[in-house]
């Protein structure tokens, strides 16, 4: 195992390699992960990475976003217009495959992904061009002092005012106060169930409208546009240019205030907030635009629960951090995601989500520049890779916005623990044969399903 001596002056940059218990761990000396061997026989790790980033994972993430627009292009986005001119009240602008809201969750494949696709029509008194206000508050569930409602951070009530919107089909029956002040005149909850309900008989109407209209025949021609519904997510499955794609459209609402003060303390307990990655202005962004949906309720059975949409306050925090060209967050980020996304049976259960989580306690922890430069690509890449295998290895996986949250809770120790020694022997083979690796990829290679058979069938318990 690595041994690294403690840096004398704290503030500055500083990355070691200290995961406990992890015996297969690098044997590779530093100078190499950290690019300083750029004048030897070999290679340097982090030259190697930049070489995979910008001759095959770029274009790769790139090529996806192309197909992906195209797939909304044709199919997604005439669905929402219609839905739009059908209800004025899930009016929607188009989505972009490169924005926040696209690519949350279902992310691992091009053939599958999700949208989230925003009513902000539903909470004002006409439609998205209208100058109203927003006749609605978020309520958030831990904040609310009524003794029989269940403390669930991120999970909380739509509280709207009947009186000046056109809500009253989509209102919850129950309408016992889940708070003693009152924050709007006359108050409603809006019922989660009713939204997606709505929603689900309005996309079905409009692919049927675009049937009757001949719209999927026109050039490139779309085949058996399907919608199904699972949970609180509508399924749309179609065929285009000789590919199956299956888009999960999840209804949210936005809000511009309102952000729970008990969610404020993002990250490990150890971090500084706010510090030089996460500065009171990126702090101010992400709370100041929040999506919420109709989640999956947490010990409730109050029907009116909607949860917070993490997802794109993730999604957005990569952005920010990666939109600084002299740090290298970016290829760290993409090539561990690429790894994933090839080689699923390794990482499972470890998924673009929640290597979105530990990138952000990654940034948290190490919130210098300096420690992001790019000569450190190969350092900051493997700190990367030990994190996922620590928390694989530990079974605890924390959520970036409420701390208290195990995203690993859930699963069998034992059974991550044996993907910890997978990915272990993926991290040695990648450090020790960076020029020789099946896992990284090649310019003259296609780019593969997956290259763990051989892992799997070498006998990596």
């Amino acid at each position: 195992m690595l041994a690294a001596k403690k840096p004398t002056n704290p503030s500055v940059g500083w990355r070691n390699a200290h995961y406990k218990g992890l015996p297969y761990l690098i044997t590779l000396p530093l100078k190499m992960a950290e690019g300083e061997n750029q004048n030897g026989p070999t290679p340097s790790l982090s030259k190697i990475l930049f070489k995979c980033v910008n001759e095959s994972i770029r274009q790769r993430s790139e090529s996806f976003d192309f197909r992906r627009q195209h797939v909304l292009d044709r199919v997604i986005n005439p669905i929402l217009r219609c839905v739009s001119e059908l209800d004025d009240r899930f009016q929607v602008e188009s989505l972009d495959a490169r924005s926040c809201y696209v690519g949350l969750q279902h992310a691992i494949d091009l053939h599958e992904f999700d949208c989230v696709v925003k009513f902000g029509s539903l909470t004002n008194t006409r439609t998205l061009e209208s100058d109203h206000d927003n006749n609605s508050v978020f309520l958030d569930s831990s904040c609310c002092d009524n003794p029989y409602v269940t403390k669930s951070p991120g999970y909380g009530y739509v509280v709207v005012d009947k009186s000046s919107t056109l809500l009253h089909d989509l209102i919850s029956e129950r309408e016992d106060s889940v708070h003693s002040e009152q924050m709007l005149q006359q108050e409603s909850y809006l019922c989660p169930l009713k939204v997606v309900d709505t929603f689900h008989r309005l996309v079905e109407r409009s692919v049927r409208e675009l049937e009757d209209q001949h719209w999927w025949k026109e050039e490139p021609s779309v085949f058996e546009v399907q919608v199904s519904r699972q949970d609180s997510a509508i399924i749309i499955t179609s065929f285009l240019t000789g590919e199956m794609f299956t888009i999960h459209l999840i209804p949210g609402i936005p809000f511009s205030s309102n952000w729970p003060e008990n969610i404020r303390r993002w990250g490990p307990d150890s971090a500084v907030r706010p510090n030089p990655w996460l500065t009171s202005m990126k702090m101010r962004e992400i709370m100041e635009n929040y999506v919420v949906f109709p989640g999956q309720r947490q010990r409730s059975d109050d029907p009116r629960l909607w949860a917070m949409c993490f997802f794109y306050s993730e999604k957005r925090l990569c952005q920010i951090a990666e939109q600084n060209s002299s740090t290298i967050h970016s290829e760290a980020r993409s090539i561990l995601e690429f790894l994933c996304m090839e080689n699923k049976e390794v990482f499972h259960p470890i998924n673009p989500r929640l290597l979105r989580m530990i990138f952000l306690q990654q940034c948290m922890q190490f919130p210098h520049a300096v420690d992001w430069s790019p000569n450190k690509l190969g350092r900051a890449f493997v700190d990367l890779f030990l994190a996922v295998i620590n928390a694989t290895k530990s079974g605890a996986c924390t959520h970036f916005f409420i701390p208290r949250l195990n995203m690993l809770g859930h699963l069998d120790r034992r059974d991550l623990r044996q993907v910890s020694r997978h990915l272990g022997a993926v991290l040695n083979d990648i450090v020790e044969n960076p020029t020789k690796t099946k896992f990284l990829p090649r310019k003259s290679q296609k780019l593969r399903k997956s290259s763990c058979n051989s892992l799997l069938k070498s006998g990596v318990k």
